[in-house]
Formats: structure tokens, C-alpha cells, sequence
């Protein structure tokens, strides 16, 4: 309950279309939480359907567009945000200046279960995988110094940083701190097509993570021999890959837990009315990255934390591990700009000595800021907060 307040205060507060949010104990996968906002109550199924009266300027009212037929019409609202953006409305049939959306504003699509069938492109959360492979694979080590002298260009296309810095000299871990994609384009090009794909496949993406739960997704990612060179690079900062939430914390998880990725799962046992058990036991699925590679990306996402995009999510008492996340979102090829057109993600764990437990938040569209870091991150925060408090974990920092 705890999750899904939190979940619904930052949907309300960031002014986002949908949030979802995932609690998993690293150490076997066992799944802790896991909410959706808008949500429905499965006591009261047809409560999705619930209608509100709005009122709809003359503005407004120029974007309204009947989908369906004179005789039965289907009714959206474009907000031209996105230009695919619409809201179904309804038309009051004996008044037709009056007119309804649904409560929730999503109607029967709050039934779907976004932690795993909705796929998005991961972000900058992304760049901790890609530098843990870097990292395991012998390319760097995070001291490791790279010149960030500004834009370089890939093919047709041009790598900035989101905040259109040239860093300078700088370690792999202020890579990490400053989410330098310049950086992390360098990591790639170290890595290679292959071997970052076979890193990739290794997190588990690009198939289901096989969780108790019909209709997951599998996310996408293409054959690295079709890669451009431009592909390789973007993927390394989380762009032209598709995954599912369930399938990034998995992934990360396996950062918290010495490089071992393991099955979530929801089920811990089933009691049969004849008295028989079926007992589910917590399953290693690979050794992805050695445990000190692990460690080291644990030490350098605290530094994240600590002094970089992610300080949203840094408390007071104790010291936690993650990455910020912000996915753009495109149109006709081209990227979207602007509030409300950016995913906006944040993965974190901790205790850094024993992580008990790992958060994955997610904000589809806030208007309020295009960032996971002042998104996402805060709400983690939360979270972590009453996490540390329930397990009774003493605090860590001086």
C-alpha cells in the first residue's frame, strides 16, 4: 500500500499520464511490490469505466475529432502534446454541450499491467549496464580518463550531453556521475557491436523474464551485425532499445547481488485444498558480471548519487546506489521536446554492504520536468525511506 501511495502522490504531483513502480529483493528476485497509477479495484472492476463531467474551451473544442461514425460516434480529445495524444470522450446525448472523459482519465486500459507489458526505451539507467560490461569485460575501470571535448558526430547523426556540457577530463565514474552520453559513446566503441550485444542478451533483454504473470512483453533489441555505428553508441546511453520495467530491475538487480541475475518471481507457495504445497525457491539464472565488477558499479552509482544526476535521491542517514533515467520520445523518426513527452526512470538500492532491497520507478509523460532525476528520483527517495524504516535497517552514514 505504502508503494502505490507514493505512486499515485508523484503521478498527481508531476502531473504524469501513468507511474509504475517495482520493489525486488536482489538477493533471490522475489518481488516486494509492484503498483500501477491510475489502478483499478478489483472488488469494484467496472469503476473504470466511470464517468466525470469536463468543460471544454473553444480551444479545446477545435481538437475534438469523431473517430467513429455519424450514427455511432467515438469521440477524442487531441492535446497536441503528442500529436497521437488524445483522450476518449463522450458527448452527453440529450445535451451535446455537455461531455465526459473517463474518472481515470484511461478508462479499461488501467486493467493492463505496465510493469511488464508496457516497453520503453530505458535511458541513461541503461549506462550502468553498458559501463558494468565495459567494466567486466577489461575495456575500462572507474578510474579510467576520457576527454569530453564536446559533440562528436556518428554517422549522420550528432552525440551531445543533455545539458550541452563538455566535461573534459573525467573518470568512468564521472561518466556515470555527470551522465555523459559523449562518454558512454566511448565506452561503446571500446566494447563493440558484439560483445555489448551478448552483454545485453546476458541482463536478459530482448526475451521475457518468464514472471508469474500472463502477457509479459519482451522488449527489442536488434541483431548487432544490422547495427550502425550510431546504433552501437545510443544503445550504450539506453536509445534504440525497448524493455519492460520488470526487465530493467532484473537487470540491475543483478549489480546488487555480485553480478548474479536472478528469476523474479511473485509466488512463494501455493496451498492446496488437499493439503499438498508447491513451494517456488528463489533461482540463479546466470553469473552475469564477477562480483567485483559488481562492486565497483555499486561504489560508482553512490557517487551518483551523491554528487550527481541522481542527488533527488539521496538521504540523509544512508547511502544508496543508483541511476536516473530520462527517455525521449519520438514522432515520425523525430524526438519530442518539451514537458510532458519524456519518460522519465530511476533505479536504486540498498544497503551498499548487504542490498535487501532494489526500486525501479517510472513516469510516463509529467509535465511538471523532463527528468527522472526530479521525477522519478523523489519519489525513490520515499520509498527508500519507508523501506529503511520498516526493515528496521540502521543507518549507515556518519
Amino acid at each position: 500500500m505504502a508503494v502505490e501511495t507514493y505512486l499515485e502522490q508523484g503521478v498527481n504531483d508531476f502531473q504524469a499520464q501513468s507511474g509504475q513502480a517495482i520493489v525486488m529483493d536482489p538477493e533471490t528476485g522475489a518481488i516486494l511490490a509492484m503498483a500501477n497509477y491510475p489502478t483499478f479495484d478489483p472488488n469494484s472492476y467496472s469503476d473504470a469505466y466511470e464517468l466525470s463531467e469536463i468543460e471544454l474551451t473553444e480551444a479545446q473544442m477545435e481538437y475534438v475529432y469523431n473517430e467513429g461514425t455519424e450514427e455511432e460516434p467515438i469521440y477524442y480529445l487531441y492535446t497536441h502534446i503528442d500529436p497521437d495524444e488524445k483522450i476518449r470522450i463522450f458527448q452527453d446525448t440529450d445535451n451535446p454541450n455537455r461531455w465526459y472523459s473517463y474518472t481515470n482519465l484511461q478508462g479499461p486500459a488501467v486493467y493492463k499491467n505496465n510493469t511488464i507489458q508496457s516497453i520503453y526505451e530505458p535511458g541513461s539507467v541503461f549506462k550502468s549496464l553498458a559501463m558494468a560490461a565495459a567494466i567486466n569485460a577489461g575495456e575500462v575501470e572507474p578510474d579510467t580518463e576520457f576527454n569530453c571535448t564536446g559533440p562528436i558526430e556518428v554517422d549522420e547523426y550528432t552525440i551531445d550531453n543533455s545539458t550541452h556540457t563538455a566535461y573534459g577530463w573525467e573518470s568512468m565514474t564521472d561518466v556515470l556521475v555527470h551522465s555523459d552520453n559523449i562518454g558512454m559513446a566511448y565506452v561503446a566503441e571500446l566494447l563493440g557491436n558484439s560483445l555489448f550485444y551478448s552483454y545485453i542478451q546476458a541482463f536478459g533483454f530482448g526475451k521475457r523474464t518468464d514472471i508469474q504473470l500472463d502477457g509479459e512483453e519482451t522488449g527489442y533489441i536488434e541483431y548487432y551485425e544490422d547495427w550502425a555505428k550510431s546504433e552501437l553508441v545510443t544503445h550504450a546511453f539506453g536509445q534504440g532499445i525497448s524493455a519492460t520495467p520488470i526487465q530493467m530491475i532484473t537487470a540491475m538487480a543483478a549489480l546488487a547481488n555480485d553480478g548474479v541475475l536472478m528469476q523474479p518471481y511473485l509466488i512463494e507457495k501455493i496451498e492446496y485444498a488437499d493439503g499438498s504445497i508447491t513451494e517456488y525457491e528463489p533461482e540463479i539464472i546466470r553469473q552475469v558480471v564477477t562480483g567485483d565488477t559488481a562492486e565497483k558499479l555499486t561504489a560508482m552509482l553512490t557517487a551518483v548519487i551523491e554528487r550527481g544526476e541522481g542527488i533527488q535521491a539521496k538521504l540523509e542517514d544512508y547511502y544508496v546506489a543508483g541511476k536516473t533515467g530520462t527517455s525521449q520520445t519520438y514522432k515520425y523518426g523525430e524526438p519530442l521536446e518539451g514537458a510532458g513527452t519524456t519518460i522519465g526512470s530511476f533505479v536504486g538500492y540498498a544497503p551498499l554492504n548487504d542490498p535487501q532491497f532494489i526500486v525501479l520507478v517510472k513516469y510516463d509523460y509529467p509535465k511538471t520536468s523532463i527528468w527522472g532525476g526530479s521525477t522519478a528520483a523523489k519519489t525513490f527517495a520515499s520509498i527508500a525511506d519507508f523501506i529503511f524504516d520498516y526493515y528496521n535497517i540502521p543507518p549507515d552514514k556518519n
